[in-house]
């Protein structure tokens, strides 16, 4: 099924496809801080669009903690972790942090923005208030903002370098093949194509191909 209908879904979009690969643990450290001892990354989809260098996989990190009697697993995060060009060069590192979200590596001074709808939803953290003025445009928090709600979960993201990571938090095992349903008629392939382009179109949402200096 990922050969032959995943790959072709993400060929249309000019994106290579690598089902046993993906992002690894310095991508996800670079957003959250917790213990790790079970993770795996899949489904690793990269390459250029509109000039802009991607690469997003499926990711999951659990810890193992040890009851009484047996040894239960705590999934940490679950989702999609996403890299790409950013269009500023910065010096120092700005952190979008959803209110909801947990086990992030918090450890920067808080920064108070100008939108309000946007800190009803995240919290932001730098090492540097210019800095992170100079990295969160009004245009992009409100893109941000409209991001988060489209995909319906928790994201986050760090601005580093000339750099973004960002992590949404699905909750689920994505570009999988649901087994309890065709995999070949033009609704299941439909669904894994609005999956795969929700996912594309983050550089258009937050404009990351509009070179600013």
């Amino acid at each position: 099924f990922k050969r032959q209908i995943v790959e072709k879904i993400v060929k249309k979009h000019g994106l290579s496809y690598d089902k046993d690969r993906g992002l690894g643990l310095e991508e996800f450290f670079t957003i959250y801080d917790c213990t790790v001892h079970q993770w795996r990354a899949e489904d690793l989809i990269s390459g250029e669009i509109e000039g802009v260098r991607v690469s997003f996989s499926n990711f999951y990190a659990a810890k193992m903690v040890k009851k009484k009697n047996n040894t239960e697993t705590v999934v940490q995060f679950q989702g999609v972790l996403f890299e790409a060009d950013f269009n500023k060069k910065l010096s120092s590192i700005t952190q979008i942090a959803h209110v909801n979200s947990r086990n992030l590596a918090v450890c920067r001074q808080k920064a108070n923005m100008d939108d309000v709808r946007f800190e009803e939803i995240f919290d932001v953290y730098t090492t540097d208030q210019i800095g992170a003025r100079y990295a969160l445009s009004p245009a992009l928090m409100e893109n941000f903002t409209l991001l988060c709600l489209r995909l319906d979960a928790p994201v986050n993201a760090v601005l580093k370098d000339s750099q973004i990571f960002i992590a949404v938090e699905t909750w689920r095992d994505d570009f999988e093949p649901d087994i309890r349903k065709s995999l070949i008629n033009n609704e299941t392939i439909a669904l894994y194509e609005s999956e795969i382009a929700s996912f594309t179109q983050i550089v258009k949402e937050l404009n990351l191909n509009r070179k600013i200096w």
